[in-house]
């Protein structure tokens, strides 16, 4: 199931770089969000070439909704099966999102992107859905850099665009991106990928296990998908928990994060090494723990503040796009009210 070792992924021609890092996410062994994003950014940094691709599973939250995690988890690694065996000679596949595959080959023109999209589909068409009287179907967009677009935003725009356009045909389709066909399409709403994973992380913590549980849960979930470790720092104990991640991580003898949020709810620092002159002694902490990047943000339910919630890469200098923090600010606040709600409801059976 998907790349069997790192060494199938480093001998691809669209990795140029000497040392460069691979990691693969945990459940579909294809690349991870943080690995395929910056084997993209490096590319467009350095003015190669390239065509890009998102397909993104049908009737996502249908499945998970009807037929539960496990055989949704089942689906994805099918699909990411598929889409390995048949490109992994010719492209690398990377998880990007909780339905969503990215796949980055070299540059096509209109045709040979057609054809390259075409054998792909088939591909996953031929697939023995692990759901009963379900059959497993993608969508795809696709689009060139530097021939579509000129920058990441841009080109992942225009992949939305078309991806848009084969939703409304009616899905199990792709689209090539064309700019006098598809410029004028309205995307506005880009949030779309992060719905299943909210609705995933919602569930679980409307369910009957523990708060701890239901945080474990949640954090474990994200942080596998965007490869980064979780702390939670607890304002009333006065302690720095780790959740899940690296359990050498040094607690800092004071609170060096806490300052980051005393204006702002969400702080994202994308290169720790910034952090140097106006907080040197973060810089330091960071620097002896190998932290690269990360995003904390305020714990709070109505007037009361519980503190904050680290995340941590260790891996890059991470850009934290607008759907990374959407998800986690809504995890944070949503644990925030559950503690104050359930708090608030022990106060009124000791009243009692």
């Amino acid at each position: 199931m998907g790349y069997e070792n790192k060494e199938e992924v480093l001998k691809n021609s669209l990795i140029y770089q000497k040392d460069f890092k691979v990691f693969f996410d945990n459940l579909t062994k294809t690349l991870s969000k943080t690995t395929i994003d910056k084997i993209i950014r490096n590319l467009i940094a350095v003015d190669e070439k390239f065509s890009l691709m998102i397909f993104d599973i049908d009737n996502f939250k249908t499945i998970i909704d009807s037929f539960g995690h496990e055989s949704s988890d089942e689906v994805l690694k099918v699909v990411a099966n598929a889409l390995v065996d048949e490109l992994k000679d010719d492209a690398l596949v990377g998880r990007y999102g909780a339905d969503d595959f990215v796949v980055v080959t070299k540059a096509y023109d209109y045709n040979g992107l057609w054809k390259f999209c075409h054998n792909a589909m088939e591909a996953v068409r031929k697939i023995k859905s692990p759901l009963k009287n379900f059959d497993v179907t993608v969508t795809c967009g696709a689009a060139t850099f530097p021939k579509d677009a000129e920058t990441y935003d841009d080109l992942f725009l225009k992949i939305d665009k078309a991806l848009y356009r084969g939703k409304l045909k009616g899905k199990n389709c792709f689209i090539v991106y064309i700019d006098a066909l598809h410029n004028n399409i309205d995307v506005s709403n880009r949030m779309e990928r992060s719905t299943p994973l909210i609705g995933y992380c919602h569930r679980e913590l409307m369910g009957k296990d523990s708060l701890t549980e239901k945080i474990r849960v949640c954090n474990k979930f994200l942080c596998d998908l965007f490869l980064l470790d979780s702390y939670y720092y607890d304002l009333e104990k006065n302690k720095f928990k780790i959740i899940i991640g690296d359990t050498n991580l040094k607690k800092p003898k004071e609170d060096l994060f806490a300052e980051l949020v005393v204006k702002d709810d969400i702080v994202t620092v994308n290169d720790c090494s910034k952090l140097v002159k106006d907080h040197p002694k973060l810089y330091e902490y960071c620097w002896d723990n190998d932290i690269k990047s990360f995003t904390i943000l305020k714990a709070y339910a109505y007037d009361k503040y519980y503190g904050y919630c680290l995340y941590i890469d260790k891996n890059s200098k991470r850009v934290w796009n607008t759907e990374d923090k959407i998800l986690l600010s809504y995890i944070v606040h949503m644990i925030s009210t559950i503690r104050y709600l359930t708090e608030k409801k022990k106060k009124t059976k000791v009243k009692k």
